[in-house]
């Protein structure tokens, strides 16, 4: 889902805040990190449906209303959107970006 604007400046960033919710998007995601982690000698990550849920809903968010921020349009954290989603933790952290057309680093 892209922001909708009738400025055409508006519309060149904003569209970088569409969605992408295909399976191969996470795996391209994926695998690119891992590429890197295993370059530092770091083991592979693995996904989770959990926190993959509560970070697509963040997304949503973003999205939805033209932001970017660990702090959710309705004052959630990431604490409380992995709580959300039942994940248990003990150590929790994010990555927020916007405007890259790739996953590439």
């Amino acid at each position: 889902m892209a922001a909708d604007s009738d400025s055409n400046t508006t519309n060149s960033v904003l569209r970088h805040l569409a969605e992408t919710e295909t399976v191969d998007y996470h795996v391209t995601m994926l695998n690119a990190v891992n590429r890197e982690r295993t370059a530092f000698g770091l083991p592979k990550l693995c996904l989770n449906n959990k926190l993959r849920n509560a970070a697509l809903l963040h997304s949503r968010d973003m999205a939805k209303r033209s932001f970017m921020s660990h702090t959710g349009s309705n004052g959630s954290t990431l604490s409380s959107r992995a709580a959300t989603q039942r994940y248990r933790w003990t150590f929790l952290a994010e990555n927020v970006a916007a405007g890259h057309a790739t996953v590439a680093m």
